[in-house]
């Protein structure tokens, strides 16, 4: 499979998962509560793109409701990652990692900083389950470790 169709299943990929965030939050009430605060609700917008320009998604919360777009244009805060390979990883990542990506380069943000870490929050909400056995996971495998030295 060339580039450009690994590049368009990601765009896809990425639009998918957003629509399912912007349902979750916009639509479940115990979500849905993250996004408010004693000021009113948080309004903010994330844009994902790669450096080849293959994905480029964003998505907007506003008033309690979340928006999906297949546009990056206007966003508060820019994820740019260096190729489909590393949206892979930010998808599968524990909380904890996703911010290891930039350090090693493979993930640059631009715009409000505090954003990006608010939208990894929303992102651990979401994946709860998933990221608290791949946590588990690493701390065995530490142990196990830990064992052997």
């Amino acid at each position: 499979m060339g580039n450009k169709a690994t590049g368009i299943i990601a765009d896809n990929l990425a639009n998918v998962v957003l629509k399912a965030m912007a349902f979750l939050f916009s639509n479940v009430k115990s979500k849905q509560e993250y996004l408010k605060t004693k000021d009113g609700w948080m309004n903010f917008s994330i844009g994902l793109t790669t450096e080849d320009g293959a994905v480029k998604q964003s998505i907007r919360f506003m008033g309690g409701k979340a928006k999906v777009e297949a546009s990056i244009e206007g966003v508060d805060t820019l994820l740019t990652l260096q190729d489909t390979s590393v949206l892979a990883q930010l998808a599968s990542l524990p909380p904890n990692e996703v911010l290891n990506l930039m350090l090693k380069n493979k993930m640059s943000s631009s715009g409000n900083m505090a954003y990006l870490e608010f939208f990894n929050l929303l992102l651990s909400v979401m994946m709860k389950d998933k990221q608290i056995k791949q946590m588990q996971a690493q701390k065995a495998e530490r142990e196990a470790f830990g064992k052997t030295m």
